[in-house]
This record gives structure tokens, sequence and C-alpha cells, in this order.
């Protein structure tokens, strides 16, 4: 007989059943039938194709770290090894017994309505924020964000981390399309951050259009700068309001995603100095994020990037921080992205590429559809293992740099087999 919280998992997952729904219909009914009050809750949504997880956790850590006794709760999404980590109040992921006890008023109260999995986790997210009186939500949107689950908030900040290529059958072929409904997150009266993406024009005109109470662009109203120890400065109109502060997220990328972060902070009312700045940055901790190991004596970073600009972030941290080092890489994708970018890049940068059969049902990719990707090309450092433990049998072979990377769902049973070598 199953545990009751594996018996719960099993009923959660079998939502997905329903697919995904973009357009907030359910939610709207959700919420009232659940006569859920969220106007006691100060939000913060973070929409974009890469870096809102780092951003929030890093936004989550600065507030926690100098709240003085306000409760924070933090949502995000997909997980890597528990359910429990997309939902967390003061640093606390949400118990197996306040699951239980959510999810069952919510299959009780929403019975006739077709929730998506994604919907009904937001409405669990929502309704632990409640039952635990918190003051402040940081929300990451699931995808996009004019239709995404989430969006049924109204926040104080909105955030855009970036604008690429992702999820184009859903948000739209052409980038200004995707900034669009990325985009949506903006309400009228809110505050607006946005990073330096490919969309700027489209999402500034947006926010004058929605009506946001101020906008706020990385590069032009705040900025950072990166000092030779690597530890960087963080400026608003062009004033240094702190100094010297450092991070232990790896990669130039988080310098940006930190800045979103550090703004945003700001913006609530909350102050810090550099030493407390300091001190809050380098308790974010973000697994899967070229999350640094050590196999067999051998330097290994895990990374969960599985779209284009994430590789691209990766090669970058990659070819500044070991360019004089070969890099063999372990990599396996899902179908329904753009693996063949994805795996041309990493194999410019490798020694050897050792791809990894994934999967996950609906979006499988096996050995023979990257057989026929290499039937006509020489493709020497290229090889097609039979499944995870092959190629991680095969790469540890290698000295050099090791990378495992290219899907958040295979993070779990990665980490497993390689905590085994």
């Amino acid at each position: 007989m199953k545990p009751p919280v594996n018996e719960l998992m099993d009923r959660i997952f079998s939502l997905s059943k329903h697919g995904i729904k973009m357009g907030l219909n359910n939610m709207v009914s959700a919420l009232r039938i659940l006569d859920m009050d969220l106007t006691n809750i100060r939000f913060v949504h973070i929409a974009g194709t890469n870096g809102k997880g780092s951003t929030a956790a890093a936004l989550d850590s600065l507030i926690r770290c100098h709240s003085q006794g306000l409760t924070v709760g933090l949502y995000t999404s997909p997980h890597l090894v528990k359910f429990n980590e997309r939902i967390v109040v003061n640093g606390e992921q949400i118990s197996d017994d306040d699951m239980l006890n959510i999810a069952d008023l919510l299959f009780k109260k929403c019975e006739n309505i077709p929730l998506t999995f994604f919907e009904f986790t937001t409405l669990m997210a929502l309704c632990h924020f409640i039952n635990n009186n918190v003051n402040i939500a940081i929300m990451e949107t699931g995808l996009g964000g004019r239709l995404d689950a989430t969006n049924i908030i109204t926040p104080e900040v909105a955030i855009i981390t970036s604008i690429n290529y992702d999820h184009m059958e859903y948000l739209g072929k052409t980038l200004n399309d995707i900034a669009m409904e990325k985009a949506g997150v903006f309400k009228k009266g809110s505050l607006a951050v946005i990073a330096r993406t490919n969309s700027n024009d489209v999402l500034k005109q947006h926010a004058i259009k929605t009506g946001i109470k101020k906008l706020y662009e990385l590069r032009k109203d705040f900025n950072y700068s990166v000092n030779k120890d690597n530890s960087f400065n963080f400026s608003i109109n062009g004033k240094v309001v702190y100094e010297h502060i450092t991070k232990d997220l790896l990669g130039e990328h988080q310098y940006s995603n930190f800045s979103l972060a550090l703004i945003t902070f700001n913006l609530l009312g909350l102050k810090g100095d550099n030493n407390s700045i300091t001190d809050a940055l380098k308790k974010v901790i973000w697994p899967g994020r070229l999350e640094p190991l050590n196999i067999k004596g051998k330097k290994a970073y895990l990374d969960v990037s599985h779209n284009v600009e994430g590789i691209e972030k990766t090669i970058e941290f990659l070819k500044t921080a070991h360019k004089n080092e070969p890099i063999y890489t372990a990599c396996g994708f899902m179908k329904d992205k753009d693996y063949i970018k994805m795996i041309a890049l990493l194999s410019n940068i490798s020694k050897k590429v050792f791809l990894i059969p994934t999967t996950v049902p609906g979006r499988e990719l096996g050995k023979i559809e990257y057989k026929k990707l290499f039937l006509d090309r020489q493709t020497e450092n290229i090889l097609i293992c039979n499944d995870l433990d092959d190629a991680i049998n095969e790469i540890t072979k290698e000295n050099g740099i090791l990378l495992f990377t290219g899907s958040i769902y295979s993070y779990e049973h990665l980490r497993k087999a390689i905590q085994e070598v």
C-alpha cells in the first residue's frame, strides 16, 4: 500500500491528462469557489525565457535576510527532485501534511473544474501562502505570462528576465510575439523591471499601454559593473548603492539576474549594506545551474540548461573559466527542444559529446532519432550512448572538465547516478 503522500502525488500528476491550457478561466472559477482573498499579499511576478528561478531565489534570500519579520513565500517550477521544492515559506518547503490537507480541499471544492497540473499546483501555493500569512510572495511563471495560471495575481513588481526562443508552439514564432506574451504580467499601477532582452522596445511599449506606474530597465535605470576580483558594484541612476558584493552562483549571467533581484528589493522599500547584501547573495543555492561537482577527482558541472540561450550561457562560462582545458559533455534533450542546434553548439567546444536518450513520455528522444541526425555528416566527436549509466561510464573515462546538461527532467536520476560513481 502506497503512503498517502505518494498517492497524492499520483493524483496530482494525473492532472497532466488535461494537458497545457493557456488561459485564466479555470483559475478565476477556482478562486471564486475557494473564496480566496489575495489582497493582503504583496506579489512579485517573474517571467522570462531563462533566469527566472535564479532571480527568484536571490530576491527571496535578500528579503528574508533584511525583512525584519516579514513572511516570504516562493513559488517556482519545475522541481528537480521533490514536489515540495515548488512551494516554500521562509525558506521551508511545504510539508507533506500541508500538501495533503490543501490538495484534499482543492480536489473537493474544485471537482467540477478541469484543472491542469500547473493550475492545481499554483492554487496549492496560493492556499499555503494565505494559511501562513505571507506578506511578500515571489511567483515564477510556468509558461509565458499573459495566459499563465500565475497571472491571476496583481503584482507590486513584475520582472522580465530574458526573451528568447522556447515553447514557440504556445508563445509564438517570433521574439516579439514571445515578448508580448511575457509582458502580460505587467498590470496597471504596478512597477516593471526588465533585463536587456532581445525585445525591449516591445516590452516598453506594452508597459506604457498597460499603464504601469514606472519601468526600470537594466543598463539604463540600474546597472552592475564587475570588478577584477569578480565582485560587483550595483548602481541605480548612475549612483553606486552597493559595492564589492559577491555571489557564489557561477556564470556571468548571474550578475544580471542578481541585479534584477537587487532593484526589486529596493523597490519593495528594503535596504541593506555591502556586507548584508553579500551575505544574502552567498546564501543563494539553486541546484542544477552550473552546479560544481567532483567526480573521481575531476572537475564537473551539472547544468539543467535546456534551450539555446541557456546552453550559450553555459558555454560562455566554460570558455572563460576553463579556456585551456579539454571539455567533455554528456547531454540528453527533449524532442520538442531545438536539440540539433544545442548539440552543434556543445560539439564545437567539446572534445567529445556523449548523447543520452531521454524517456519522458511524449517528449522522448531516443537512439534512432539521434542517429538520423548524423547520417550525412562526419561526427567523430559525437557518440550515442545506450542510456544514462552508459554515458556516465564513458565520460568519466576522460580527463578534462566534465559537463552534464540538456534537461531539467534528467536532474534527479543524473545526480543520483553521479553520486554513486
